[in-house]
């Protein structure tokens, strides 16, 4: 179970932050439209009340006027002024307007007004009602006999008001009580125009859009410092250091300090590194003296080992002296690559240079021992690596190459491109490995192979290859061994040509 919750996170953990944020960007683009139209029913709701509201004020003030307008157009002319103002309110403005029934196309009548105005007042209150288009709404009402509402905004005054007219059909013709209401709920309310031209809705989309530009800004900060210190930790791993810190200018103070405490990260990592070195050297030298002394106190007793049992005795001690130098150079080396895994300083190597130079060490060891050295190293390939980590490559591959090819075999090494990336090989004409055991040879202090002696054996722990994988994978590279079909072994190490590497 934990096993699996352990594979749950890293699975969660490989989500990249582009998709979050494509998430967060569909919700913020999405969510107002749902919102909208939540709110816009809401509203719906509420201007059908509103209406309702203002359609009464209309049916009421004409319930008043009903009786003196019902009976004859002369009476409902003479009356009607003076029953208008008992109507009035101080929110609202009355205009009472008559058609008669034998002169539709004339138009209509201005017949009462409350407040009252004189005759000028009209004729200027005329020409805005017509500019508005009030007296379309009068023939709307008067054609069917309902409540008509509508919104207008007053070219004096830029205020806008909300009109009910109300009709009342008799005999001698139509009545259109006109009702204008100014008051703040009718103003604010979608009643004559759409739901979006609202204020709450506008202020609405005011403040989100404010709050999507605030929410990005914070979104470009965020990214921008995670591609900062993303660039920072690649240089500084690329250069191993000398190439700036992570808090160095990079954005807001937050990412500031988290900066400081991974360039406090990086500053222990050196000095772990660095302590590493200093007591692998300091052990080595440690345990080397009393080996040293062991077999300087032994030399007497072999110039005086007659006897055949203590012979082999000495010879026992030899031996075991030897593999403990072994084991000694070996951990050393094994804490050196430790540290040097640690933090590795990477500069631009030219490898081709590298390895001629190598191959020309080689060559007179492999002369020497009387084995064929032969190098096919194509010029000019650069590679961002530590020099360390490359030359435990390709030594130990030449050291395991030498310790198993026999006299009048050989030994190539090559350098050459490869898919994406360079390709190191080195092959020899040994006696290859048994190929059960091709994909054990690289684990740590494994050693089978055939042909060789215990005596043979005692120098050779099986760290070299193992050394040789921890550097390659360190630099991002691999390593595969195969038989030769001419019999040998051929190991190559391929390193991809990225991250600042060419």
């Amino acid at each position: 179970m934990s096993t699996l919750g352990v594979a749950d996170g890293k699975r969660r953990a490989v989500m990249p932050l582009a998709l979050w944020l494509a998430a967060l960007a569909v919700i913020f683009l999405t969510l107002p439209f749902g919102l909208y139209r939540l709110l816009e029913a809401a509203d719906a709701d509420k201007r059908e009340l509103l209406l309702d509201s203002v359609r009464d004020r209309g049916r009421l003030a004409m319930e008043v006027l009903r009786p003196v307008l019902s009976e004859t157009a002369d009476r409902g002319l003479i009356e009607a002024p003076a029953v208008i103002n008992t109507v009035a309110a101080d929110d609202n403005v009355l205009r009472l307007f008559f058609r008669p029934a034998d002169s539709a196309a004339a138009g209509f009548y201005y017949v009462a007004a409350a407040p009252a105005r004189n005759s000028d007042e009209l004729e200027r209150e005329r020409q805005s009602l017509q500019g508005l288009g009030v007296f379309a709404h009068l023939s709307a009402a008067c054609g069917d006999g309902r409540a008509v509402v509508g919104r207008h905004r007053l070219a004096e005054t830029e205020e806008e008001v909300v009109t009910a007219v109300t009709p009342l059909l008799t005999a001698d013709g139509c009545w259109a009580l006109l009702t204008a209401l100014s008051t703040a709920a009718y103003q604010n309310s979608s009643i004559g125009r759409p739901y979006w031209e609202t204020p709450e809705i506008r202020f609405g989309a005011i403040a989100y859009v404010g709050s999507l530009v605030v929410a990005a800004m914070i979104v470009w900060l965020i990214w921008r410092g995670l591609r900062q210190l993303m660039e920072r930790a690649r240089a500084i791993r690329l250069a191993g250091g000398g190439s700036g810190g992570f808090a160095d200018d990079i954005g807001p103070r937050e990412f500031v300090e988290v900066g400081r405490e991974l360039d406090r990260l990086v500053s222990a990592l050196d000095r772990s590194a660095q302590l590493i070195r200093e007591v692998a050297v300091e052990n080595a030298h440690a345990f080397k003296r009393p080996v040293a002394i062991i077999r300087q106190s032994i030399e007497p007793v072999r110039r005086r080992a007659d006897d055949a049992r203590l012979a082999r005795a000495v010879e026992v001690i030899d031996q075991a002296l030897d593999r403990l130098e072994s084991l000694i150079t070996a951990a050393w080396r094994v804490d050196d690559l430790v540290a040097c895994l640690i933090h590795p300083r990477r500069e631009v190597i030219d490898v081709s240079a590298r390895l001629r130079e190598i191959a020309a060490a080689y060559g007179k060891m492999g002369a020497g021992g009387g084995i064929n050295f032969s190098a096919d190293i194509t010029p000019e390939i650069s590679l961002r690596a530590a020099v360390e980590l490359i030359d435990g490559i390709v030594e130990n591959l030449l050291d395991n190459a030498l310790s198993f090819t026999p006299a009048g075999g050989a030994i190539s090494l090559s350098l050459r491109h490869a898919a994406a990336g360079i390709e190191i090989v080195v092959s020899d004409t040994g006696c290859g490995v048994p190929e059960i055991s091709l994909p054990k040879i690289f684990d740590r202090y494994y050693t089978k192979r055939t042909g060789t002696s215990n005596r043979e054996e005692i120098g050779h722990l099986g760290l070299g290859l193992w050394l040789v994988r921890r550097n390659a994978e360190a630099l991002g590279g691999s390593v595969a061994a195969r038989n030769k079909s001419t019999g040998g072994l051929e190991i190559s190490v391929k390193f991809p040509i990225s991250d600042g590497n060419g």
